[in-house]
């Protein structure tokens, strides 16, 4: 074995454990709300937590603090690039492969192919022709599912599956 290629191989062996990964910076805001924990006189705690409290508050509203369940942001971003902060967040698990959802309106987005909105706000257009087929009618229940190579598949009932890709 060559000596670059036992370096390689140690070095990959030491960053096993090891990630490479940065920190994900926490909110100082949310930071001020833990650090009440460490007052010991009761009131002093009371007034730090309402003070820290306050300012999350303010900062949800605002916008510019976020809180968020990992697993509804992962099934939200369905047919979307996920975030690296979903991809270490919570409790690991991973993206659905698929979901369920009702048609809120369908259309001809041109060139023979559908747009759809769902009732989950998701917006997909197919990416195969689909001729003159009528879209799918509101109300319908319509399933995506994750294929090879990134792509997804919508399943229109009475229809055939389609490849599409999330507008939105």
């Amino acid at each position: 074995m060559s000596i670059s290629l036992t370096i390689a191989l140690a070095f990959a062996g030491a960053l096993n454990g090891a990630s490479l990964q940065p920190e994900i910076p926490r909110s100082p805001t949310v930071d001020a709300v833990l650090a009440c924990q460490a007052q010991t006189s009761v009131e002093a705690r009371l007034a730090c937590y309402d003070r820290a409290v306050a300012a999350l508050r303010q900062g949800l509203d605002a916008g510019t603090v976020l809180a968020l369940d990992p697993r509804q942001a992962r099934r939200s971003m369905f047919g979307l690039s996920t975030p690296e902060i979903l991809e270490r967040a919570g409790d690991r698990e991973e993206m659905p492969s698929e979901i369920t959802a009702r048609v809120q309106s369908a259309g001809h987005s041109g060139f023979q192919r559908w747009i759809v909105t769902l009732d989950n706000g998701q917006v997909w257009r197919t990416t195969d022709m689909v001729g003159e087929a009528p879209p799918p009618r509101a109300g319908t229940t319509v399933q995506l599912s994750r294929g090879a190579l990134a792509n997804y598949w919508l399943r229109v009932p009475g229809f055939r599956s389609l490849r599409a890709v999330r507008v939105r």
